[in-house]
Parts: structure tokens; C-alpha cells; sequence
């Protein structure tokens, strides 16, 4: 794993676990001794290699391993399914070129959860109609934005 794909799992994870936790940065200081700066300064990408009593640290802080931290998976996490959630926050990924945003993630989860209801209730028509409605709000707004 390179420095910089290290240093953005650890901010994911800080931030995923920050945002479901309700946590301050103080908060996550004290679970993990580390002072709020360093935290602020690792959700922020700007710690470049952080030594392994900080990965350490921030495992026990949040009760895991440095594994989950890394997001390494290892031969034991055979059974381990993560939930839509999680995958979607804790992974960073790219559309149209651009990297998602957390506030975009977040609207991403609200819409397939949304959907996911509609679909409980086998309403798979509605669910289509959803999709394609917001397919061509989408078509709409960007030739408006090029025009």
C-alpha cells in the first residue's frame, strides 16, 4: 500500500467512524491519546506516515484491528459481509471523473435506501419510474449547464 493510499484509508476510517459515532475530535483524542491536532491534521490527509503506535492508537481507540483501520482484508473476514453503508463511506471512488464527496455519499445512501423501501414492497415499477425521472433531471440539467 502506497503512502498516499494509506494516508486516505486512515482519514475514510477516521471520518466514517467520526460521522456514525457522533464523535469530536476531542473525544477521538482521548480514546486514542492522540493529540487533536495529529487527528485533525489525519482526517485531513496531511500526516504522510503515521508510525505504527498511532495506527495502534486509533485501533484500540475504536476497538478494532489495524487491519480493519488499512482496510487490509485478511484470511479471517471470509464471513465478514459489510453493509451498503459502509462500503459506500469507507471507499473511495470516482465518477465522471471526479472523486464523491462525503455529502454526495451520504445522498447516495438516502436514495438507495429510498429505493430499497419501494422495492420491499415489490413496487419494482415505481422504483424504474424514480430511476428514470432522476436520469432525465440529471440529462436536463447538464445541457443547461452547457448552454
Amino acid at each position: 500500500m502506497k503512502d498516499k493510499e494509506l494516508i486516505g484509508t486512515i482519514s475514510t476510517f477516521l471520518k466514517y467512524r467520526k460521522e456514525n459515532g457522533n464523535l469530536s475530535l476531542e473525544e477521538i483524542s482521548n480514546r486514542s491519546g492522540l493529540s487533536v491536532s495529529y487527528i485533525s491534521r489525519l482526517l485531513n490527509n496531511q500526516i504522510e506516515s503515521p508510525s505504527l503506535e498511532t495506527l495502534m492508537a486509533l485501533s484500540q481507540a475504536f476497538d478494532t484491528t489495524i487491519y480493519e483501520l488499512l482496510n487490509i482484508k485478511t484470511e479471517d473476514d471470509n464471513e465478514f459481509i459489510p453493509t451498503l453503508e459502509e462500503l459506500i463511506l469507507r471507499n473511495r471512488f470516482i465518477y465522471n471523473g471526479n472523486v464523491v464527496e462525503l455529502n454526495v455519499k451520504k445522498s447516495i445512501i438516502n436514495l438507495i435506501s429510498a429505493l430499497l423501501e419501494f422495492n420491499m414492497d415489490n413496487n419494482i415499477e415505481e422504483v424504474a419510474n424514480i430511476c428514470n425521472l432522476l436520469m432525465k433531471y440529471s440529462a436536463e440539467r447538464k445541457c443547461k449547464e452547457e448552454a
